[in-house]
């Protein structure tokens, strides 16, 4: 009975490897028959001896796994589904959850890689992890809940569920222990998460102040054992992914410190391959293969980065916490990888591609920032090193439309629009089919497009709408976008206030200056004439803003390295000429000739940076 469900384990090791799939390898072409003939042996030896009941559980899942990897799908679920509902309650908790979780993971798998998961796979996926939480709620066994819990969060975000995803995340901080009370009086934007599920949303209008940070921060909860911990850290990057979508800093920043506060605890170095070991009483424990500390290590720096959106500053904490990133992926590449006993070639293989990846994210992060920052140098510079990273790893399909999307941005911020069009046309192709697509990606693309169309005078009423629906679903940054479009192509000035004073306030709340000082511009022209100092206060935040994209990281330098750039010139060009014009129809000469001055030098910088 042992040797052949050995014989199966390690063949399905070997196969999902790939190795029975290379022809280099002519000792595993017959390995597929080999494995179903040992599980099928050893099913039945287990059927007929009631004291090897116990291996059942575990041959059957083999039997599964095989049947799913040889795209006999329907097979392997009804053989896991019977699997479940024939645990009798004296049953090991080790062998019934390692069959649930089997079941979850062929159910949460889609058939079709290219179409991903449909909603009726998502549907069946969601109920066997609720039953599977519900076992361990009853057995109270608290860990695999919080697992289980987790499991949920992952499947409802990567099926694009997110109107569900903030009561899960509560749910599972809750379980934790983790109170964040003081932001959730507050509450996440319903029209926001309502648009992300592509339903109908309604206007909403609030203040334009910026989000104030919360003064307390609660201490980190107790947990009882290294799971605890480990999903902790899982939920808590969850938590901060989900609420810098939608565009909450306010419930993203105490996430944020918790997670940092854990990360530099160390006590997650402890389980060096990410293996996590669930005991229970009189019972052979559970052991979970949970994601690796060094991909975890890694995915902290780049959440961190994303989560930091503001790009003001003399060091903004986006490109500090990606150049770091990218620091300490080049540290820990050096190392030795530490992997289960049990993990496959295919393992191996997963863990380095997820690691070139978030390398790639992290270059696109600091790539984005030095557009945003008009360190077009830096920009070009980073943005060479990621293209040479991604094709030499294999990852150019991936991560070309990205690539493409990042040469718009920067040809369009060098004014060079004949080139950003290009960029933006291939790139929302490159977005819309194989490998490399991304509906955020596309959408990006032809927001950029109509963008440049505007400032062209070119653009067209029907495809900027489109655009602006497009945008309703993707996420507060977008959603703001969108207004700026919508209210750019109004021809009802209360409409396009409107619109404006909505994306202010969607950018006031994530913190987004970097489209919140284009925003204030466009809100102070409709204001010029009939408020003139509400509309000087908004020149003068958005002077302050576009110019504060260029501070340099050392105070008081000159001419070296560190020093104060421009920033935005043609934004901070564009508020000087209606400064100009606002003090010279109140009279005042003497400020109206510094600022022709100031104008000029603009000017001036602006030449000397495009010949550049």
């Amino acid at each position: 009975m042992q040797g052949w469900t050995a014989l199966a384990e390690v063949g399905m090791i070997a196969i999902s490897g790939g190795f029975s799939q290379n022809e280099d390898h002519i000792w595993a072409q017959s390995l597929e028959n080999e494995v179903e003939k040992a599980s099928s042996k050893a099913l039945l030896i287990s059927q007929k001896h009631p004291s090897l009941r116990l291996y059942r559980p575990y041959v059957t899942s083999l039997i599964a796994q095989l049947a799913h990897w040889q795209q006999n799908h329907k097979f392997a679920r009804n053989m896991l589904r019977r699997l479940v509902k024939t645990f009798l309650s004296d049953d090991p908790p080790h062998a019934i959850y390692s069959a649930h979780l089997t079941l979850i993971s062929v159910l949460s798998t889609p058939t079709d890689t290219t179409k991903g998961l449909t909603a009726k796979d998502t549907q069946a996926a969601l109920s066997a992890i609720q039953s599977f939480v519900a076992h361990a709620e009853m057995a109270q066994h608290h860990g695999v809940k919080l697992f289980g819990l987790l499991i949920r969060l992952r499947l409802l975000i990567s099926s694009g569920l997110w109107d569900r995803v903030e009561d899960a995340l509560t749910l599972a901080e809750e379980a934790l222990g983790f109170d964040f009370t003081s932001d959730k009086d507050k509450g996440t934007d319903k029209s926001i998460l309502v648009s992300i599920s592509n339903a109908p949303a309604h206007e909403q209008a609030s203040n334009n102040a910026m989000p104030s940070p919360s003064k307390t921060l609660p201490s980190l909860p107790h947990f009882p054992d290294k799971l605890s911990e480990v999903m902790a850290i899982h939920i808590l990057i969850v938590g901060v992914v989900f609420y810098t979508y939608v565009g909450n800093a306010a419930s993203t920043a105490p996430r944020l410190t918790q997670l940092h506060m854990l990360m530099d605890s160390g006590s997650w170095k402890d389980t060096e391959n990410g293996v996590v070991e669930i005991t229970f009483p009189s019972s052979s424990p559970l052991h979970i293969q949970t994601t690796h500390p060094r991909i975890l290590l890694i995915l902290a720096y780049l959440v961190s980065a994303i989560a930091k959106k503001d790009p003001v500053g003399r060091k903004p904490k986006r490109k500090l916490f990606a150049n770091e990133g990218l620091t300490m992926w080049e540290k820990e590449m050096r190392k030795p990888i530490m992997l289960s006993p049990w993990a496959s070639v295919s393992d191996l293989t997963q863990l380095e591609y997820t690691m070139n990846r978030m390398k790639g994210d992290l270059l696109c992060e600091l790539v984005g920032v030095h557009i945003m920052r008009s360190e077009f140098v830096g920009a070009q510079k980073h943005l060479e090193v990621l293209v040479a990273h991604v094709r030499t790893v294999g990852l150019w399909d991936a991560f070309s439309a990205r690539v493409l999307l990042h040469e718009a941005h920067l040809a369009h911020a060098r004014e060079d629009t004949n080139r950003a069009e290009s960029c933006y046309a291939i790139a929302a192709e490159l977005a819309s089919e194989g490998e490399g697509r991304d509906d955020y990606v596309e959408i990006c693309a032809r927001v950029g497009m109509v963008g440049l169309k505007i400032g062209l005078g070119k653009a067209d009423y029907e495809e900027s709408m489109k655009v602006v629906d497009s945008c309703k679903g993707m996420g507060g940054t977008l959603r703001s976008v969108g207004k700026v479009i919508e209210a750019c192509m109004s021809s009802e000035i209360l409409r396009a206030k409107t619109c404006l004073k909505s994306a202010l306030t969607i950018t006031g709340e994530s913190t987004d200056n970097h489209l919140r000082c284009l925003v204030l511009a466009l809100i102070s022209s409709h204001f010029m004439h009939t408020a003139t100092d509400y509309a000087m206060k908004m020149l003068g935040t958005c002077e302050q803003l576009a110019s504060g994209l260029g501070a340099g990281a050392v105070k008081g330098a000159k001419n070296t390295h560190g020093a104060d750039t421009v920033g935005n010139i043609p934004l901070r060009i564009w508020t000087a000429e209606r400064v100009l014009e606002l003090h010279r129809r109140q009279g005042d000469v003497a400020h109206a000739q510094k600022q022709i001055l100031t104008i000029q030098a603009l000017k001036t910088a602006q030449a000397s940076i495009v010949t550049h």
